[in-house]
């Protein structure tokens, strides 16, 4: 009997150190409200420490977004303005809000799919890492993330995917392309004069010449 109790003592030890189903999905919703913007403000901003070196560097790569417009004006009342549509490209700059000091965290480049006004909930699709995301300027915004309307010229913010190129590489628009009546030939460049039939005979006969010497030296050893 006593040694049952000891399994029964070791099992139950063991198992106060396992997470609890319930504790598990509550991790999960709170990583994922982070990941929406909607994870808890750290204030404190001060870089301290061995950290500082770290965290300047990264904001010696964060684009310059003050030549863009706001996407997003909100009012004290709690209205929105939202001055943009589905289609539109927006530019939202995020910050890391578990990490001490809330570094810059990315910068991308979206496309948006929908938008509620009411909870500031945005479908997103990033064009460059060929990924869906989820957005919310309202508790973005209230966080410190930055929402910016792209810039017409079409550029895109932010890192590309990586991998290997295009099989089929789209057409380069830049250079004007070549008339099919302008084919290319064979051959020598137009305008380069080609030697005359007497100096090729002359080489042919020297080279024949060269190479019999070099037959009868051989012959000779």
């Amino acid at each position: 009997m006593g040694r049952k109790k000891n399994i029964a003592e070791v099992v139950e030890v063991a198992s106060t150190d396992e997470p609890t189903l319930e504790q598990e999905i509550a991790a999960a919703i709170e990583r994922t409200k982070v990941l929406a913007g909607a994870g808890p403000l750290i204030t404190s901003r001060k870089r301290e420490g061995l950290d500082a070196p770290l965290e300047g560097s990264r904001d010696a790569r964060k684009p310059d977004l003050t030549h863009l417009d706001d996407a997003v004006t909100l009012h004290l009342d709690g209205s929105a303005d939202v001055h943009f549509d589905v289609g539109s490209r927006i530019v939202i700059e995020r910050y890391a809000l578990t990490i001490p000091g809330n570094p810059w965290l990315d910068t991308q480049t979206y496309t948006v799919q929908s938008i509620d006004p009411v909870s500031g909930v945005l479908q997103l699709w990033n064009p460059d890492l060929y990924q869906a995301a989820l957005a919310n300027f309202r508790l973005g915004l209230a966080n410190g993330f930055k929402f910016k309307l792209a810039s017409s010229r079409g550029h895109s913010i932010g890192k590309k995917k990586r991998g290997r190129p295009r099989k089929n590489p789209l057409p380069d628009t830049t250079t004007a392309p070549v008339p099919a009546s302008e084919k290319k030939g064979r051959g020598r460049p137009k305008g380069v004069k080609n030697r005359s039939k007497d100096v090729i005979i002359a080489e042919r006969k020297a080279k024949a010449a060269e190479q019999a010497e070099k037959k009868r030296t051989k012959a000779r050893r």
